[in-house]
């Protein structure tokens, strides 16, 4: 029995489950992370905080942040295909 049929069944394994994992942030989202830690960096450096707190809260303010642009922009094509009818 060779070894090398093990490590070849694990190299192509693993790939798999990083690909899997791994999320593509658009260039509006990314920036969408940069100010929102930076609004909240000062509680980062409170040791009376605990980080994985204020992680939620900067998930939280994006995730709301999100859900209104989205609701802009759903709003924005009813109303033009609506208009147009």
């Amino acid at each position: 029995m060779s070894t090398q049929g093990t490590q070849s069944e694990e190299e192509t394994t693993e790939p798999d489950v990083l690909r899997e994992s791994v999320s593509v942030w658009s260039h509006s989202d990314t920036l969408l992370l940069i100010d929102t830690y930076r609004k909240y960096s000062s509680m980062m450096r409170n040791p009376m905080k605990k980080k994985k707190e204020v992680w939620k809260l900067i998930a939280t303010k994006m995730n709301k942040v999100q859900n209104s642009t989205k609701l802009m922009i759903s709003s924005a094509v009813s109303g033009t295909i609506g208009n147009s009818l």
